[in-house]
């Protein structure tokens, strides 16, 4: 049984395939998508061992982020669950693993851009230990609107795009990866 947990949320890809006791994980794809994704699961088959594949679950992002990536990412996990039960298809949220990837006690500002001028924010409370409460719904936010959450710490790639730059800000955390996605999914 495989799990594959594949994060197309921004214009870098990540994946993650888990058979029993093996892991694969391959943090950076590239930007071509649809090239470089199945690329990258055909290594993971090839450096596991894997010739025949019985997919227990597909974990992919449900948003937000940039649209064509994520198609691209749930188009892909459709193909690999082709024939099979729709129930195994399961969709995180993205500023949520983003926001889980936060080692500290700290309310925090997730942002990914939308288009431009627009960002996909969310504002959580992290414990420390890996476990959030939401604060805010999923907002859509102007540069302008967003500014008025600048008190808070600061995560996602959004943050890179901004005209000012963001002062308090936690380095390291610009996507959320394919091994996030499966450590929130878990609650781990």
């Amino acid at each position: 049984m495989v799990t594959a947990v594949i994060s197309s949320v921004t214009k870098r890809c990540s994946l993650l395939l888990i058979s029993n006791d093996k892991i694969y994980n391959e943090d950076s794809i590239g930007y071509d998508l649809v090239v470089n994704l199945p690329a990258a699961f055909f290594r993971a088959k090839v450096e596991l061992h894997l010739n025949e594949i019985e997919i227990h679950r597909v974990i992919i992002s449900g948003g937000p982020g940039y649209y064509t990536s994520l198609r691209i990412g749930e188009s892909f996990a459709k193909g690999l669950l082709a024939g099979d039960s729709p129930t195994k298809l399961i969709k995180t949220d993205s500023l949520e693993v983003l926001a889980s990837m936060v080692k500290s006690e700290r309310k925090i500002i997730t942002v990914l851009k939308a288009r431009k001028d627009l960002y996909h924010s969310a504002v959580f409370m992290c414990d420390g230990k890996k476990r959030i409460s939401r604060e805010t719904e999923n907002m859509l936010l102007t540069e302008k609107e967003l500014s008025l959450w600048r008190h808070l710490d600061g995560v996602g790639e959004g943050l890179n795009y901004l005209e000012k730059g963001w002062e308090r800000r936690i380095e390291g955390l610009d996507d959320p990866s394919a091994e996030a996605m499966y450590k929130y999914y878990m609650g781990v």
